[in-house]
């Protein structure tokens, strides 16, 4: 699609899911030009998110470069309801408006180092894939954290877990880490660890100190409390196909009971009135086999869930049918004192581990073959909940002790040009490794 005075096409595609079966929205993309001003409009369906939206706009305006990796995001768009638009002046004198961002897809990204776009040996931009997104520091540093992240999968915003003395459900800006408060001690939070959203976007939050989970309505109004005679010191709480399912973590120590000694993963079925407020609740024993202090759980597609045991350095593997569990990995393959975990679209699990007395932090990579890779990345330390972007940037998250949040961008090169000096035609740009001081890659970049 090349621009040209009072010209105008469309085009219009249909979105699947994951499998490749099943439409789940559609979007329609016109571009328009007279004059100097070019305009490309993206329309969605209203069952399709923003995010599909926005790849549907890169990939449109990708087509004013011949290098296929490359996208250019225009960062002055405007959006209204269901309408993107993007405005362009100049399209072919390279007037854009500025900034814009160049992304170049790589498999292969060290996430330790430096990196730097540069033409003419002038650098153009410079990107961290490993940062600090939050930290925040205050006087009971000793004795507050954050616990867990989330990514609301209704909204793809980001929330943390703080602990111990804050007591305070935040939500963070992914683009600049600002944060600001969401629940506070104030709403009944007790030390909060797992926060999760159902379908009709109510939060769940697992209090450790009271043992019980907070039922928030979008409003942020406290609208139920799911109790049961066996919580013990909550932790991770997770969503698979409407149930809510919640792990203990701490053993039972009544002697008269079945299960003592023995950790637990409850299945909470949930009820629902007309206006999707929570009216009841049956807390069920789903699992106990294999467990040892389990902290997290996440699910794949394939029924199976994964959580993480702390005392014996091991993930389970846990049927979502049967509740049978058999674990999938020990500390033979590096797990040390596992906590956070998450999976991709790939079935690839990330895990936070770490030992505390020797300061040793990392996390494990787990692909589908059970293979392991170990990233000991910076600023890492002591890290607890971790979270996967999975239908934004696929960026990583990671909860630390310290009360930092840190943002792993894993699969592109992301660089914010705000000096527009390229020329039309080509513009040769090469991205460099300032840590190893290496190329990476050099291309041709073509503006029309």
């Amino acid at each position: 699609m090349k621009f040209k005075s009072i010209s105008k096409c469309h085009s219009e595609v249909t979105l699947e899911n994951s499998e490749g079966t099943q439409a789940y929205g559609t979007a329609s993309a016109t571009a328009s030009a007279k004059g100097n001003t070019s305009t490309l409009t993206i329309t969605k369906s209203d069952n399709l998110s923003l995010i599909n939206a926005y790849d549907l706009a890169y990939k449109m305006a990708s087509s004013y470069f011949t290098t296929k990796n490359l996208i250019l995001k225009d960062t002055t768009n405007t959006i209204t309801n269901n309408c993107i638009e993007y405005i362009y002046t100049n399209p072919n004198k390279i007037e854009y408006k500025k900034p814009f961002t160049l992304y170049y897809k790589s498999d292969n990204i060290n996430i330790n180092n430096t990196f730097q776009l540069t033409y003419k040996d002038k650098v153009l931009s410079t990107f961290e894939p490993n940062t600090v997104l939050t930290k925040i520091t205050n006087g009971y540093s000793k004795i507050s954290y954050f616990s867990n992240v989330t990514i609301n999968p209704n909204t793809h915003e980001c929330f943390i877990s703080y602990n111990i003395i804050p007591n305070k459900i935040l939500t963070i800006n992914k683009d600049n880490g600002n944060y600001n408060e969401y629940l506070t001690i104030k709403d009944g939070l007790q030390e909060p660890v797992g926060v999760e959203f159902d379908e009709f976007n109510n939060m769940y939050v697992a209090n450790f100190v009271k043992s019980n989970i907070k039922v928030y309505n979008p409003n942020k109004e406290l609208i139920y409390i799911i109790n049961d005679v066996l919580f013990r010191n909550l932790g991770g709480i997770g969503f698979y196909k409407g149930k809510l399912y919640v792990l203990n973590g701490l053993p039972i120590n009544d002697k008269k009971s079945p299960y003592y000694k023995k950790f637990i993963i409850f299945e909470t079925i949930l009820s629902y009135d007309n206006k999707n407020n929570v009216t009841s609740s049956k807390v069920n024993v789903f699992c106990t086999d294999t467990l040892s202090a389990p902290l997290f759980i996440c699910f794949d597609k394939f029924n199976y869930s994964y959580v993480t045991n702390y005392f014996n350095n091991t993930i389970s593997k846990i049927n979502m049918t049967t509740g049978e569990a058999e674990v999938y990995i020990d500390e033979t393959k590096g797990i040390l004192k596992p906590r956070g975990i998450t999976i991709d679209k790939e079935l690839n699990l990330y895990v936070s581990c770490g030992d505390v007395s020797t300061k040793t932090f990392f996390i494990s990579k787990i692909d589908s073959n059970k293979i392991v890779t170990t990233y000991t990345t910076k600023n890492l330390n002591s890290p607890r909940g971790l979270a996967l972007d999975i239908e934004g940037d696929q960026s990583l998250y990671i909860c630390n002790l310290d009360s930092k949040l840190i943002k792993i961008i894993r699969d592109k090169y992301i660089f914010d040009i705000q000096d527009n000096i390229l020329e039309k035609g080509d513009n040769i740009l090469v991205i460099k490794d300032v840590t190893n001081n290496l190329i990476i890659d050099t291309f041709t970049l073509n503006i029309k």
